[in-house]
C-alpha cells in the first residue's frame, strides 16, 4: 500500500493524486487536467495524512497546504479545493465550500501527530460559523460558502453537520477526554470538583513519533500531567483545557504494535 501510494504524490503541487491506469492495470501517471494541472489539489489529496501514510516531509508539505490562507485555509475553516487550483469556483457545491464532517476527520488527524493547537484553531472555527449561521435563521445547515461564511445546500440536514456537538464537547464539556484516531480511551474518571482526571489510553504508534490528547477541566487551576508516573508536556490554555503531547519511544513507528499508559492530571499544589 505505502509504495503504491508514494507513486501518487505530486511534489510539484504539494498533494497526492488519482492514480491512472491503462487497459493492463499498470499505472501511467496522475490524473491532470489539459494544462497539466494536479486534478487532486484538495482535502482528498490530503487524507493520506489522516490515515498516516505520508513521510514526515509529506506531513510538512501538507499540513502547510492544509493552513495557508492562499491554499486551503480560510476564515471559516478549510476549504474542500485548493484556492489557488485553476479550478477552484466559489459557485460550486463541494468546490468553494467548507463541509464540518471533514472538519472533524482533520480535527482528530492533528491530535494524532501531535499538533493540539492546530486542531483548536480548526474547531474554533467550525464553532464560530456554525454559531453564527444558526442564530441568524435557527437552521442546519449542509454545508457553508466560503464566499460569504452563509449556510448552504439543504437547510435541515443535521447528519453531515453533526460534528459541531463533537467540537463543542471538546473544549466545554467538564471532564471530557479527546483523542485522535490512533489512541483509545479505555477508561477514564474525574473528580466531584473537576480538578482531576484519569486515565486508561491504549495507543498505536504515530507516524510522527508523538500524539495529543485534550483535556477540558476546573478553570482557576494550573495543571500537571503524569503519565505512567511521569512528568510530560501540557499546554494549558485558559477555561481548564489542558493539550497533553507524548512522544512515544518504545514502539517503531514501522512496527504495529499497541501501547498502554496510565493517564493523570491534577492541580499543581
Amino acid at each position: 500500500m505505502s509504495a503504491a501510494l508514494q507513486q501518487c504524490w505530486d511534489p510539484d503541487a504539494g498533494y497526492f493524486g488519482y492514480a491512472t491506469h491503462d487497459t493492463d492495470g499498470a499505472f501511467t501517471g496522475l490524473l491532470r487536467d489539459d494544462k497539466g494541472f494536479n486534478l487532486n489539489m484538495g482535502i482528498d489529496g490530503v487524507y493520506p495524512l489522516v490515515a498516516g501514510s505520508c513521510t514526515s516531509a509529506q506531513s510538512d508539505v501538507l499540513l502547510d497546504r492544509l493552513f495557508s490562507p492562499d491554499r486551503l485555509w480560510t476564515r471559516i475553516g478549510i476549504s474542500t479545493v485548493d484556492q489557488s487550483a485553476p479550478y477552484f469556483d466559489l459557485n460550486g457545491y463541494w468546490n468553494g465550500q467548507v463541509w464540518i464532517v471533514h472538519q472533524w476527520f482533520l480535527f482528530k488527524a492533528m491530535l494524532d501527530l501531535g499538533r493540539p493547537e492546530l486542531a483548536r484553531r480548526i474547531a474554533e472555527a467550525v464553532l464560530e460559523v456554525w454559531s453564527a449561521e444558526s442564530e441568524r435563521t435557527y437552521n442546519t445547515w449542509e454545508h457553508f460558502s466560503i464566499a460569504t461564511g452563509r449556510g448552504n445546500g439543504w437547510h435541515q440536514f443535521g447528519g453531515l453537520s453533526a460534528p459541531v456537538l463533537n467540537f463543542f464537547a471538546v473544549y466545554h464539556r467538564l471532564g471530557n477526554l479527546t483523542t485522535g484516531f490512533d489512541t483509545r480511551v479505555l477508561k477514564s474518571g474525574i473528580h466531584a470538583d473537576g480538578s482531576t482526571l484519569t486515565a486508561d489510553l491504549l495507543s498505536l504508534p504515530t507516524a510522527t513519533g508523538t500524539a495529543s490528547v485534550v483535556a477540558t477541566l476546573a478553570p482557576g487551576y494550573r495543571y500537571e500531567v503524569l503519565i505512567d508516573g511521569h512528568p510530560t508536556r501540557v499546554d494549558q490554555t485558559e477555561n481548564g483545557i489542558v493539550h497533553i503531547t507524548w512522544t512515544d519511544r518504545r514502539v517503531s513507528q514501522h512496527r504495529l504494535g499497541l501501547s498502554e499508559r496510565s493517564l493523570h492530571v491534577r492541580p499543581i499544589p
